[in-house]
């Protein structure tokens, strides 16, 4: 292998092991804005849950106070006590809506939990035979290098055994003249 050769080789490892580097940062902003998104996500279903739950306190609260209030109220009328009859119902249905809706919520966290679980697992196993191939491109390229410094080495005894030959021969030409010339 000649040293253009080489270099080649090594330009080409060199352009490969940058293509690889570039894709894998792209891979892995990727990821983090799919995790800065989540962790929105994730907020904003915090604070509506809060929200939910003060709107459910304060509720709690006001159906407490209104008690002694319906107790006397009660008195007073039966269209008023189904009045308060449907409106509790309603606050039931409402909360059971809340419940259902929170349910769903958790059920959405665990599914994008578990996805960006699998996507960090596969980044993951993604990154490590990266690292084994370039492991094994590395040791290709040693090998490689290895076998051209001992080619290189091989090529510089043939020639040296070349200039013996071309020095021992021009001696004996040498030789040759001048007896051709002493005669």
């Amino acid at each position: 292998m000649t040293d253009e050769e080489l270099r080649q080789l090594i330009a080409s490892n060199a352009q490969a092991i940058a293509a690889m580097r570039e894709q894998h940062a792209a891979d892995h902003q990727q990821i983090l804005a799919e995790l800065r998104e989540t962790r929105t996500a994730i907020a904003e279903t915090r604070a509506s849950i809060a929200e939910t739950k003060e709107i459910t306190e304060s509720n709690a609260k006001a159906i407490a106070a209104n008690s002694s209030a319906i107790a006397e109220t009660r008195k007073i009328a039966d269209s008023n006590a189904r009045s308060i009859e449907a409106w509790a119902e309603t606050i039931q249905d409402d909360r059971a809506d809340r419940e259902e809706e929170d349910s769903r919520i958790r059920i959405d966290l665990r599914t994008t939990h578990d996805m960006i679980s699998g996507l960090i697992q596969e980044r993951r196993t993604d990154w490590a035979e990266w690292r084994r191939q370039q492991e094994e491109r590395d040791q290709r390229f040693t090998n490689l290098l290895e076998d051209a410094r001992e080619d290189r080495k091989a090529n510089e005894r043939e020639h040296d055994a070349f200039r013996e030959n071309i020095q021992v021969l021009l001696a004996e030409i040498a030789r040759v003249w001048q007896r051709l010339q002493a005669s």
